[in-house]
């Protein structure tokens, strides 16, 4: 069961590297999923796969690229964070 996705619309930095001489830009999607009461212990990973794919797709297209994930959980829901970045 999936309540709702928490964005960030702003960018979360943009980062200036001198070396390389590029500016990345970095977002972050929060993506938060409910446990419910089930005997399918992946029922998260099932539902959220779809919904994680229109994510990437989404900010592939705006020319960002996953570069990194975590997840956490607290309670009965479960956190995953997609962190993107792309060259400005």
């Amino acid at each position: 069961m999936h309540f709702g996705t928490l964005r960030i619309a702003k960018p979360l930095a943009i980062i200036y590297e001198p070396k390389q001489k590029k500016m990345r830009e970095y977002k972050v999607e929060t993506l938060i999923y409910y446990s419910k009461i089930t005997t399918d212990s992946n029922h998260i990973a099932k539902s959220s796969q779809k919904e994680i794919q229109e994510k990437l797709n989404e900010y592939s297209k705006q020319g960002y690229k996953l570069t990194s994930t975590d997840a956490t959980h607290f309670g009965f829901a479960v956190y995953i964070y997609l962190y993107f970045e792309k060259e400005v």
